[in-house]
């Protein structure tokens, strides 16, 4: 039987004069959250974070545990 565990959030930020993407990783999100939500919070997040930082994506993490 396959129990799900968690979902976490991994938003990634190109910041200006780097090739590498730095990722916030948000942690005990609902188990299936809405495509919407998750672009609109990364939105918000890029409204907070410094000029130079830019919201790219979003990677969506789910954990499910399965019994033998």
């Amino acid at each position: 039987m396959k129990l799900w565990e968690s979902t976490g959030l991994e938003y990634y930020f190109g910041i200006d004069g780097q090739e590498k993407a730095k990722k916030q990783t948000i942690s005990n999100v609902i188990e299936t959250p809405v495509e919407e939500d998750i672009k609109a919070f990364g939105l918000l997040l890029d409204q907070i974070t410094p000029d130079t930082n830019k919201y790219i994506s979003t990677v969506v993490v789910n954990k499910s545990r399965i019994h033998a």
